[in-house]
């Protein structure tokens, strides 16, 4: 996943990786809507669905 987001940051698209090492900052600017693609690990949404419901109010 970390290359496909080098990749569309390359092309000018904002993207991002939200695992269990990401830190706080990340996920604000995701919630702020900087990111025009947000790639997710399994693992993190296993263990981080109150995020994602906020984030599917938020942002859809």
């Amino acid at each position: 996943m970390e290359d496909q987001v080098l990749q569309l940051e390359m092309s000018g698209i904002p993207a991002c990786l939200l695992g269990s090492a990401q830190s706080k900052d990340v996920r604000e600017d995701i919630k702020a809507g900087h990111y025009r693609v947000v790639y997710i690990s399994p693992e993190f949404c296993s263990g981080n669905l109150s995020l994602l419901q906020t984030l599917d109010q938020t942002i859809g």
